[in-house]
């Protein structure tokens, strides 16, 4: 099977089946949104205000998902920074940045379970309390477990206040529900964090690292198997 591609269409992402790859990398929003119609179909919002809760866009070419190629254009205006993953069984998860009109963020997605040849319409996993998301990644174990990690984070505080944060796709409608805190217990509101990464062990664990600057440089490294506890581990960096 080859890979899901990733193509840039105006402020949209256009999903398909393709021999190769290509994708954006922006991590903000243009100055002024705007929007980029989408075949097949309108689209319309839900999960809250801004579409920034865990919700879905109306369906675009037909019941049960769609048709290829399909554009990531949902309740957002604009979006980025992309990440797929696909197991063995022709399941595909891709992941975006989603950016409102209302100026908050939250992390798009979509999922196919055959092949690319339909998919989910987008949906969206906000980080907790408002804050803005970021940098997804999307990883599968062996057992066809789909995880999701990025960062949240608030602007325009003194200090920082970020979090990593990790999903499970659940359910029969296939959805990233609850974002469980890895990088930390979740109460501190000063840590300064940037670009988590995600990937999978020989026996099924995930494996995030992501960059600590909020004292000394360093990188961490924390897995997990299930979600409900972290091995965390810190590597600071030669000053």
């Amino acid at each position: 099977m080859k890979l899901a591609s990733v193509v840039v269409l105006g402020t949209s992402l256009a999903f398909g089946i393709a021999a190769g790859c290509s994708g954006d990398d922006e991590t903000a929003g243009p100055s002024s949104s705007s929007s980029s119609s989408s075949t097949g179909g309108s689209t319309t919002g839900s999960g809250g205000a801004g579409g920034t809760g865990a919700g879905e866009a109306g369906g675009m070419g037909g019941a049960g998902g769609v048709a290829m190629p399909f554009t990531s254009q949902g309740s957002s205006s604009y979006e980025a920074q992309t990440s797929i993953a696909a197991d063995d069984q022709g399941g595909m998860v891709a992941a975006w940045i989603a950016f409102f009109d209302d100026d908050t963020t939250a992390i798009g997605y979509a999922v196919t379970r055959d092949g690319g040849t339909s998919w989910t319409a987008p949906r969206y996993v906000a980080a907790p309390d408002g804050r803005r998301s970021s940098n997804p990644t999307v990883a599968v174990n062996g057992a066809g477990q789909f995880a999701l990690s990025w960062i949240g984070f608030r602007l325009g505080g003194t200090v920082p206040d970020e979090h990593v944060y990790l999903a499970f796709l659940e359910g029969a409608d296939d959805a990233f529900v609850t974002p469980l805190v890895a990088s930390d217990d979740g109460t501190a509101d000063t840590l300064d964090f940037d670009k988590p990464s995600l990937a999978v062990d020989a026996v099924g664990d995930f494996l995030l690292t992501w960059a600590d600057f909020t004292a000394t440089p360093a990188l961490t490294f924390a897995r997990t198997s299930d979600g409900s506890s972290f091995d965390r581990h810190s590597f600071a960096g030669d000053m």
